[in-house]
C-alpha cells in the first residue's frame, strides 16, 4: 500500500474517534481580560495567583485571556485581539489601566467583576465561579 493510501485511511480511522474535552469545548460564557503591562507592579502579584486559579476552571466555559499594554505593539495587538472578542468597547474605556482581571458576560458584553492583587486566591476562584454562574 501506498504511503498517501495509509494517510487516508488513518485520517478516515481518526476522524471517526470521539472528540477529547478539548476538542468539544464550549462556547465561553466569561472572558477573564487582565488588563497587564510588564513594567506594572500589581501585575507581577496578581498573575502568579491567577495562574494558580485557572487550573481549577479547566474545561469550565471561560477563557482567560490578556490585553498587554507594554508598549504600542502590544496596545495595537491587544486592540486587535479585544476586537475579535467582542470587547473593544470595554478595552477602551480602561484607557491603558492594568493590574486587575476583568470579568466580561460573552453574550451581554457586561463586566461581571474585576479582580485584583489584594484578593486571595480564594476569593478569586469564588468571584470567577460567581461570574460563571451567571
Amino acid at each position: 500500500m501506498k504511503l498517501p493510501s495509509i494517510i487516508a485511511i488513518l485520517s478516515l480511522i481518526l476522524s471517526a474517534l470521539p472528540l477529547t474535552a478539548q476538542e468539544k469545548a464550549d462556547e465561553p460564557k466569561v472572558i477573564g481580560l487582565l488588563m497587564y503591562s510588564d513594567t506594572c507592579g500589581s501585575c507581577k502579584v496578581l498573575d502568579p495567583k491567577l495562574d494558580a486559579v485557572k487550573k481549577d476552571f479547566a474545561g469550565q466555559p471561560i477563557l482567560f485571556t490578556r490585553a498587554d499594554q507594554t508598549d504600542d505593539f502590544t496596545k495595537h495587538q491587544s486592540a486587535l485581539h479585544t476586537r475579535l472578542l467582542g470587547v473593544a468597547d470595554i478595552y477602551a474605556e480602561q484607557a491603558g489601566k492594568n493590574g486587575y482581571m476583568l470579568l466580561i458576560d460573552v453574550k451581554d458584553k457586561k463586566v461581571l467583576g474585576k479582580l485584583m492583587k489584594t484578593q486571595s486566591e480564594e476569593e478569586l476562584k469564588a468571584a470567577i465561579a460567581a461570574a460563571l454562574k451567571g
